[in-house]
Formats: C-alpha cells, sequence, structure tokens
C-alpha cells in the first residue's frame, strides 16, 4: 500500500498488527517486508533479526525477496545474510 500511494493506511494497518502483538505471534518475514514497504528500513532489519533468531517461516527468501531490494547491499542486510549462510563462500 505504501508503494503504491496508500502510505497513511498502510501505517495503520502496520500499526493495528503491532498493537495485537501482545495478544498472538506475528510473522517477523510479514512485520519485516511491511516496514520495508514504508522505507523503515532500520524496522525491517530489527524483524528480520527476530526471524532469523526465532527460525520463522519466510526467511529462506530473505535474499530475493523484492520488498527487501533497497537494502541489499547495506552492511547489516549483508551481515544477516552471512549469519543465515545466504551469501556463499567468500570471494
Amino acid at each position: 500500500l505504501a508503494r503504491a500511494g496508500e502510505r497513511a493506511e498502510a501505517e495503520s494497518i502496520l500499526h493495528g498488527l503491532l498493537a495485537r502483538e501482545a495478544g498472538g505471534y506475528l510473522p517477523p518475514y510479514g512485520v519485516a517486508a511491511a516496514y520495508a514497504g514504508l522505507g523503515a528500513d532500520d524496522a525491517a532489519l530489527d524483524w528480520l533479526e527476530r526471524g532469523f533468531a526465532e527460525r520463522a517461516g519466510g526467511m529462506n527468501c530473505v535474499k530475493v525477496a523484492p520488498h527487501f531490494a533497497g537494502m541489499r547491499d547495506t552492511p547489516r542486510f549483508l551481515d544477516l545474510l552471512r549469519r543465515m549462510d545466504l551469501l556463499g563462500p567468500p570471494t
């Protein structure tokens, strides 16, 4: 929604989901994708780190997922991929 110009609606939906977290589980990959769509890379990476720690579903797609294309060259994202063993051997 944010990328389609509906930023306020996207933020509202995300905040609604986060408010429900106390009552149940939120999939870290999905929350990270939502934050990435809003351009909040640090928050997205926080949730990706959480997903990695939890061994959450969807994390095996992080390297190629279009949601995270804007942060693929950042040191923190590359470090996460390295720790997930998704980068392959150093060149």
